[in-house]
């Protein structure tokens, strides 16, 4: 989704409405298939490694365009260095993720939940949508973006529950956990699976 987010930036006027399935395209072993696909194209069962001739039979009002991984990964390292008003310490998780090191910064927004609502509210205001998670590592947190229930904060210390997709539990969460000797969140560009967020590329709308 991450790559359908950045070219939507990119190519404003070539956007197609949202409901119109929408694909990028590269070629693989002189084949043409699908790199990514619009929620409404997934809607219709088509997927990122698809052919693109089996895509337009399943759609045929499927729209296309090629992809750019360069100006993407140019994105997601312009989104990283934007993401240092949240973190002294932010690093890539390529190709459509962000780890975020929060430990004793997120009393800055109030507390962790504070923090990640900031950030997501201000991706999606600029048409990124990200899932995001925060745990005690970075393993635990990529795990819980990528496969967890979106937003979930992980209490200090549960580490083993976090490998497996869950939903939080109904009880058992305490309102004011004990604070964490460190802190990880992770966000991945949500659409094909559960993921991340990336920057815009020069000349383009920064997130505020």
């Amino acid at each position: 989704m991450w790559a359908i987010s950045a070219w939507l930036r990119r190519h404003p006027n070539d956007a197609p409405p949202d409901d119109q399935p929408f694909a990028l395209l590269e070629t693989v072993r002189a084949v043409r298939r699908l790199s990514a696909v619009s929620a409404a194209g997934l809607r219709l069962g088509l997927r990122p490694g698809q052919k693109a001739t089996d895509a337009m039979a399943i759609a045929p009002e499927l729209v296309t365009a090629d992809a750019e991984p360069e100006a993407d990964a140019e994105a997601l390292t312009a989104l990283v260095d934007w993401c240092v008003r949240f973190s002294p310490a932010v690093a890539a998780d390529r190709p459509d993720g962000l780890f975020l090191d929060i430990t004793g910064v997120d009393h800055l927004f109030g507390d962790e939940a504070g923090m990640m609502a900031d950030l997501q509210a201000r991706l999606a205001r600029n048409g990124l949508p990200f899932r995001c998670a925060v745990a005690d590592t970075p393993g635990a947190a990529w795990a819980l973006a990528h496969f967890g229930e979106d937003g979930t904060i992980a209490p200090p210390g549960s580490r083993p529950t976090c490998w497996r997709p869950c939903r939080p539990p109904r009880s058992g969460w305490s309102p004011r956990p004990p604070p964490r000797s460190s802190g990880w969140a992770s966000a991945t560009s949500a659409s094909s699976w559960p993921c991340r967020a990336a920057p815009s590329p020069a000349g383009s709308a920064r997130p505020p």
